[in-house]
């Protein structure tokens, strides 16, 4: 008897054991909040309760019926849970005849309790359908698995038959004391083996699905435009850096995470203070920072970081993770619309500066006609200033205009072959009429020969002529003289830089040589007269927008020609450009818009 005891009480102790493996598995259920780990850890609980009650009955010679009844519905309940579990932990959908099948043994088990011999009938069926349903969760073992096959899992599957075995034929041994105890044990060790490669496997799939979401992640982080910075306020360092972020800085991981000082080395002053700050005090809010990487040899790289700090729970900032942009681009377009915006508000001064006088002098003009403040006389004398001062305000209008095509590249052209004798004679009859009508003489000059011709746009060319006649008669002062000479020279093939044009190489250049006989250029202003808006030192005492120079240069360099300014002895400015020839024969006639 007192063996007996003893015996008891350390098959009790053992049965201990699943109760704390239910635990267990209750606890790490509430930590991964994983719904199967809840369901076994009960089946382990009700293990250990079925276990205590036949511990209660061990070594008796009569055995109740509805201890026998109670127990095959307590190893009907473990075998379900653990299949569906099972089921749970390969993210399966368990079939509805397993469910209704279980139903059914179950309701059987209850009919047992008033009918004796429905229990003689179907104890047998139901140990074995417990038994069936363990022995299936073995097989889903075997069968199904996450991509990663692993020994543990195959002897778990053997472990899970084994025990569902052993786990459901000690009702009939219960008489004979020495095979009960055997089996007890032998069943206890195989469901307690089980349980312990079950938390193997169950933790080396953790593991493997916390590497494969790890290399995911680190792939995602590799292969994204954003670069991940990771730095760790107690060691001073950072502890993790996205690959692609070498390319920014021209240093390797493993040379910034050694040393965070070279992360800071291609800076300037104000932002290396500024992110020096940001690495060495820890922050307690999510903000941004900009910042420009500039490195000998290489553009300058504009980022932008957005960082969040990383608290511990005492609410201490631990580390800090940031995101960085590379936001050159943006920033490029950011000063190409703030370019576009100072274009666009220059224009609109020069506009209204340029305009108020002519539009001032119309104004009073006009007055003094209406109000009868002049002769009779005099009023063929007002209307014809009137009239110069409207055709002031329509050139100043086209200037502002085209100097803006030209500045947005939308400047339209259309090219044709003519005959340059022709074409240059007609040009200087337009200006020497232009420069007899403005009180000045004109000294007019053509050597062209009859067999060559010019790739031009007519109106344009026109206009160059225009601008610069009168530039020459607004510097030329009383009494003066205006000298336009045209030339033809097959220098230029001599020249370093012979003519290439659109349509090959030219046979020679014409030349064109505007010269007034005023003061002429100063010598500082040279170098600048052809910009946009450019008009020299003594320009606030002259009327004109400072945009035809700047036209004139735009218009001759798209016809492949070269224009220059340069103050001739004894006279005054001279302006020169020149337009590529080609023989008459060389080239087939056609035209060509742009």
């Amino acid at each position: 008897m007192i063996a007996l005891t003893a015996l008891k009480y350390m098959i009790l102790s053992s049965t201990v054991t699943t109760l704390i493996f239910g635990v267990i598995f209750l606890f790490l259920s509430h930590q991964e909040n994983a719904l199967f780990m809840r369901i076994w850890g009960l089946c382990w609980i009700i293990y250990f309760i079925m276990f205590t009650m036949d511990v209660a009955h061990l070594g008796a010679y009569h055995i109740s019926h509805s201890y026998i009844l109670l127990k095959q519905i307590f190893s009907l309940s473990t075998a379900f849970l653990f299949l569906y579990g099972t089921y749970l932990f390969f993210h399966l959908k368990m079939s509805y005849i397993i469910k209704a099948l279980t139903l059914l043994f179950f309701g059987s088990v209850l009919i047992s309790f008033w009918f004796y011999n429905v229990y003689e009938l179907l104890l047998i069926p139901n140990v074995l359908f417990s038994t069936v349903l363990v022995a299936w969760a073995g097989c889903i073992f075997y069968i199904y698995t996450w991509t990663q096959n692993i020994p543990e899992k195959y002897l778990l599957c053997f472990l899970i038959i084994l025990w569902s075995i052993c786990s459901n034929n000690f009702t009939f041994l219960l008489p004979r004391l020495e095979l009960s105890t055997f089996n007890y044990f032998a069943s206890l060790l195989i469901l307690h083996v089980t349980i312990i490669f079950l938390l193997i496997v169950y933790f080396k799939k953790i593991y493997y699905l916390l590497t494969k979401q790890e290399t995911r992640f680190r792939m995602l982080v590799e292969n994204a435009t954003e670069h991940i910075f990771l730095y760790d306020y107690i060691k001073q360092c950072f502890a993790y850096i996205s690959p692609s972020a070498e390319d920014i800085f021209g240093y390797s991981v493993s040379e910034l995470k050694k040393d965070s000082a070279k992360f800071l080395q291609h800076l300037n002053p104000a932002d290396k203070q500024k992110m020096d700050c940001l690495l060495k005090e820890p922050v307690t809010q999510s903000s941004m920072e900009t910042f420009q990487v500039i490195k000998e040899y290489a553009q300058p790289v504009w980022c932008e970081i957005h960082y969040t700090p990383i608290l511990d729970d005492d609410g201490t900032t631990v580390s800090l993770e940031w995101i960085l942009r590379d936001i050159s681009a943006k920033k490029k377009i950011e000063e190409e619309l703030k370019e576009t915006e100072n274009m666009k508000r220059e224009l609109l001064e020069d506009i209204a500066h340029e305009i108020r006088t002519p539009v001032t002098l119309i104004k009073g003009y006009a007055e003094s006609i209406l109000n009868d403040v002049i002769s009779p006389s005099a009023v063929h004398s007002y209307l014809k200033s009137i009239y110069s001062k409207a055709e002031l305000l329509n050139t100043l209008v086209n200037d502002f205009m085209q100097a803006s095509y030209f500045t947005s590249q939308t400047m339209e052209f259309r090219f044709y072959e003519v005959n340059a004798k022709q074409f240059m004679e007609d040009m200087i009859s337009q200006c020497e009429y232009h420069i007899a009508q403005s009180g000045i003489t004109p000294v007019c000059e053509s050597y062209i020969p009859e067999d060559i011709i010019i790739v031009v746009d007519k109106s344009r060319i026109e206009q160059v002529f225009s601008n610069l006649v009168a530039n020459a008669l607004r510097y030329a002062g009383e009494l003066a003289t205006v000298l336009i000479s045209v030339t033809a020279s097959e220098r230029a093939l001599e020249q370093k830089n012979s003519y290439i044009t659109m349509d090959g190489v030219s046979s020679g250049e014409i030349v064109v040589k505007i010269v007034d006989s005023g003061m002429g250029i100063a010598q500082e202003d040279l170098p600048h007269i052809f910009q946009r808006k450019y008009r020299g030192k003594n320009a606030s005492a002259r009327s004109g927008s400072g945009l035809g120079l700047f036209i004139s240069k735009q218009i001759i360099t798209q016809h492949s020609g070269r224009i220059w300014a340069k103050n001739e002895p004894n006279s005054g400015a001279a302006f020169y450009f020149t337009l590529p020839y080609y023989l008459e024969g060389e080239e087939e006639e056609d035209f060509m818009d742009i």
